[in-house]
């Protein structure tokens, strides 16, 4: 997972995952990290855009360049697709996880 420990948006990777676990018990998967990253991006359009409008909200998020738990987060405006952030690719040797 890539480090958001420097996060500009919500909490920092580390502050989420020890209250994610405090409140579940479990460490969150994948999915799970992307999911709050979305909600905290989605949640700052909002109450940027001070709207839920699909338009407005798609304003705010297009222009905006910031850091999550996740990562990097920024929208290229005529294609939608998600520019910034940078995926880890692991893989599992004999000594366990490991950056491929």
């Amino acid at each position: 997972m890539p480090s958001g420990s420097g996060a500009a948006l919500g909490p920092s990777e580390e502050a989420f995952l020890t209250a994610y676990a405090e409140v579940t018990g479990q460490l969150v998967d994948y999915p799970g990290v992307q999911a709050a990253a979305a909600a905290v991006v989605a949640a700052h359009c909002a109450r940027q855009a001070r709207s839920t409008a699909r338009g407005q909200l798609w304003a705010q998020a297009v222009a905006l360049d910031t850091v999550t738990l996740f990562g990097g987060f920024r929208i290229n405006p005529v294609t939608g697709a998600q520019v910034k952030h940078e995926a880890v690719l692991v893989r599992w040797t004999s000594g366990g996880l490991a950056l491929a």
